[in-house]
């Protein structure tokens, strides 16, 4: 059983780290060599293209990457805490330590450990191959149409929630009347920081 939860968990990086990389790469490709493939019937670059050139798809597609990021890293948080934190339970309890005591201290191990697996497997690596090989990354990492479609509308509605929410918390710590706070979409803060970043060479 452990051994599947680490497969199932392995599994939630390497999708975290395919939506890091398509984020990056989206705004780091060479747009010339995409439609250059686009032209030679590549089915990826056909669909990739018109979002790249128009900036409001591109924030839509950088904000759906996001929510991938996010959902990902969530459902393996709570996955692994569930599955391979409570397997290291009674290996902790049996070195001395209490039921509750071992059952903490299982599930801070696994975070941790999640924590340093996932930066450097599912941020570090993918951005340095999405920035050293933006457009083969963009292609092999290219976010289906359909889950596009459905997390650009989850950042769509983000988008419309998010003043309401802090509208609403400033009313409860009593915040009123403080500057207002500009919202940008999901993608448009990514994207300033995936092009200062993209400063590598690119093929």
């Amino acid at each position: 059983m452990v051994l599947a939860a680490i497969v199932v968990v392995a599994a939630l990086i390497l999708v975290n780290a395919v939506y890091v990389a398509a984020e990056f790469s989206a705004v780091s490709s060479r747009r010339s060599r995409l439609r250059q493939l686009a032209e030679e019937g590549n089915r990826l670059a056909c669909w990739l293209m018109p979002i790249l050139e128009r900036p409001v798809l591109l924030e839509r597609y950088i904000g759906a990457c996001q929510i991938g990021i996010t959902v990902s890293g969530l459902v393996l948080g709570a996955y692994a805490q569930a599955t391979i934190a409570n397997a290291l339970t009674p290996w902790v309890a049996w070195a001395g330590f209490q039921e509750s005591t071992a059952q903490s201290a299982s599930i801070v191990v696994v975070l941790l450990l999640l924590t340093v697996a996932q930066v450097i497997f599912a941020e570090l690596v993918p951005r340095s191959l999405a920035l050293r090989y933006p457009t083969n990354a963009a292609l092999y990492a290219v976010v289906s149409p359909e889950g596009f479609e459905a997390m650009a509308g989850a950042a769509r509605a983000y988008a419309d929630v998010a003043p309401a929410v802090l509208g609403l918390a400033r009313a409860v710590l009593g915040l009123d009347g403080g500057p207002p706070v500009a919202f940008e979409s999901a993608g448009a803060g990514s994207v300033r920081r995936a092009r200062a970043a993209g400063r590598a060479p690119r093929r």
